[in-house]
């Protein structure tokens, strides 16, 4: 049943609900790609770091439990370092005034499959609404973690899956896919529901080696998309 975010942003452009007819009629109900992307603060401190640092509590504010937040990262506590050490896992966080890497001992950190597996991370929050370019996406590697204000996709075996992934976000059809459902500045999970999931091994039948323009011709050949419904994303989605 469509969302009511998903009827808004039909009824601006009809030919979303044409192009969506065309893909779910090629993927049928095949998971989609909300199927491989982590929820909001999904990386936590373990009950360690609250005995070994009370003051993160009050740091983080009422509400946020043992989540990893941005402002604890930044916040100068002895427990966060600017530089990499053993036994330590990096945090990927948003500054003040830009993104930051801080390293802590990985007694503190619960340990998830995210953290095991190569992924990309996007802003959970990025623009305004629909089509929009991500914001600096970037990869992460095992023993890499992220603060609440990125989400993880993935949790790929190898890097080349993952990179794979980052070219297939990067593509205007995906973000058109995405826009069916996001139209505020949040993109949790749940808006990647109409995003078709690709294999992004080298077994698929999307040739990942080649640029994003290209990939985009070759999504548009796999679900049958007219010149009319192609020329419609060319037109709307931007570049990134």
């Amino acid at each position: 049943m469509l969302g009511i975010n998903h009827e808004i942003t039909h009824r601006i452009y009809s030919e979303l609900s044409e192009i969506l007819t065309r893909v779910n009629k090629v993927e049928n109900n095949k998971p989609r790609m909300d199927s491989i992307i982590s929820s909001q603060g999904v990386c936590r401190f373990s009950e360690k770091v609250f005995s070994d640092c009370p003051q993160i509590v009050k740091l983080a504010g009422d509400g946020t439990g043992d989540k990893i937040i941005s402002k604890v990262v930044e916040g100068g506590t002895a427990l966060f370092l600017e530089n990499q050490s053993s036994d330590c896992i990096s945090i990927l966080a948003k500054g003040k005034s830009s993104r930051i890497t801080r390293y802590i001992d990985k007694k503190y950190i619960l340990m998830n499959e995210y953290i095991s597996s190569f992924n990309v991370l996007i802003p959970e929050s990025n623009g305004s609404g629909a089509f929009e370019p991500f914001s600096s996406p970037v990869i992460s590697l095992p023993n890499e973690s992220f603060a609440d204000t990125f989400i993880a996709i993935g949790i790929f075996a190898t890097n080349e899956e993952a990179e794979n992934c980052l070219k297939y976000i990067r593509t205007k059809f995906a973000r058109a896919m995405l826009g069916t459902l996001k139209v505020t500045q949040h993109n949790p999970k749940a808006t990647w529901a109409n995003v078709p999931l690709q294999d992004f091994s080298a077994n698929s039948d999307i040739d990942w080696s080649r640029s994003v323009a290209e990939i985009d011709k070759q999504l548009y050949s796999k679900y049958g998309l007219s010149e009319a419904e192609i020329a419609f994303i060319e037109s709307k989605v931007r570049e990134m």
